[in-house]
């Protein structure tokens, strides 16, 4: 009897250590990319379909991420203008893969975010309002940890007058399609994907879920022969 009160502790005990050192394993929600506002000179640049100014900047996360939405910045020159309606109804949001070189390649993921972006003012820029946009994607997008992607944020609608402001981000330029024709320009883009990243466990902490492995199958081994 005493052997089995034994064992029973030293099974509590052993999931004990496992839950603990299964902790780090666990996928946890935050932010797993994140370039957020900074101004610069330039403030920001027009990224309207129509008017075919499109902007793309590329981003990497560190470990697997399922990415499910967005926040981006940015300022709408229509504030300017009496009688123009501020900000678009809504912004397409597109994930690509890279080409190969330096510049996005097949599109991965594509968001319609309607109702203007949920479009909230939080500061200023260059005199106009600066607006912070949110929205959750269509379809969680898997990213790999270390492998280069593009994310491009545009006006699909004839507003044309909507900017995307600049941020601060790994390497100072982003790409851009002005008229059809590609080039590489300074600055960053604002922009922060939230998600759920797959934590790594720390060495210590396998080893712990290997010992409790181990010494579980030990206690049972044990309860088998005194049986």
């Amino acid at each position: 009897m005493h052997s089995v009160r034994s064992a029973a502790g030293g099974i509590k005990r052993i999931a004990a250590i496992a839950c603990l050192s299964l902790s780090p394993f666990l996928a946890h929600a935050a932010d797993v990319y994140s370039q957020p506002f900074a101004e610069t000179a330039a403030g920001g640049y027009f990224s309207t379909a129509p008017g075919q100014f499109l902007q793309y900047d590329d981003f990497v996360v560190s470990t697997n991420s399922t990415v499910t939405s967005v926040t981006w910045w940015g300022a709408d020159l229509a504030e300017l203008m009496p009688g123009y309606t501020v900000n678009p109804t809504s912004f397409t949001v597109s994930i690509f893969a890279d080409n190969g070189n330096n510049a996005p390649g097949t599109e991965l993921s594509v968001t319609t975010i309607g109702n203007s972006g949920n479009a909230t003012v939080v500061g200023d820029l260059l005199g106009l309002s600066l607006f912070q946009y949110s929205g959750s994607l269509s379809t969680p997008f898997t990213a790999v940890a270390g492998t280069k992607y593009w994310i491009g944020i545009t006006d699909p609608t004839d507003n044309d007058n909507w900017y995307w402001a600049t941020g601060s981000g790994p390497n100072g330029t982003h790409f851009a399609l002005i008229g059809g024709n590609a080039m590489t320009v300074d600055d960053d883009m604002a922009f922060t994907l939230g998600g759920v990243a797959a934590a790594v466990p720390e060495p210590s902490s396998a080893a712990l879920i290997l010992l409790g492995g181990l010494g579980l199958f030990g206690i049972r081994k044990r309860q088998r022969q005194h049986s």
